[in-house]
């Protein structure tokens, strides 16, 4: 059951930028945000006590704030795959037709698959944010401001990968159009 649940069609894009990026970056990466969330879950919890009544109304406000960053992020990351699988010219052809050195189960992966998973990679880590953003926001009253807490610390590591990979995929896709001959038009 768990090899099917892993090998299922819905989470392609998610095992793709795992292997396209090597555990060793995502390890650092994750490690780095994780440490950053648990800083700040500490602190929250550590002055929680001294100002639970504010404390509770931030949460609200931040919750409903990141709703909106990740929705404009979701937006912008659709708009950006948009017109890379519409767009037809020259740059397009070119990044389809470079082929990188990475391989996935044994193909190899052109620049332009790269930057398709990395979008989807992206997309996929907004939807399940603003999923949990959303039920968060619902359970909120159900649950005491310790639980509270402990998905604020959730939502910050989604929500500073989602950063990350956003400026990468901005950086990758500004890169891949770049003319590295200067007597190419």
């Amino acid at each position: 059951m768990k090899n099917k649940f892993l090998n299922s069609e819905i989470l392609l894009p998610l095992l793709d930028y795992n292997k396209i990026e090597g555990r060793k970056e995502n390890l650092t990466k994750s490690i780095i945000f994780v440490v950053i969330a648990l800083t700040v879950g500490w602190f929250m919890l550590y002055y929680s006590n001294s100002f639970i009544e504010e404390f509770d109304e931030f949460v609200l406000e931040y919750i409903a704030v990141e709703i909106g960053i990740v929705t404009l992020l979701l937006s912008f990351n659709i708009a950006c795959l948009t017109i890379l699988i519409t767009a037809n010219g020259q740059n397009v052809k070119r990044l389809k037709e470079y082929a990188t050195k990475m391989e996935i189960d044994n193909k190899t992966v052109s620049l332009y698959q790269i930057l398709l998973i990395q979008f989807t990679y992206a997309i996929y880590n907004e939807i399940v944010l603003l999923m949990l953003l959303l039920i968060h926001k619902f359970i909120f009253i159900l649950i005491g401001s310790y639980s509270n807490i402990i998905f604020f610390t959730i939502n910050m590591v989604l929500l500073l990968n989602i950063v990350f990979v956003t400026f990468k995929n901005v950086k990758n896709l500004y890169l891949s159009f770049w003319k590295n001959d200067p007597n190419e038009k």
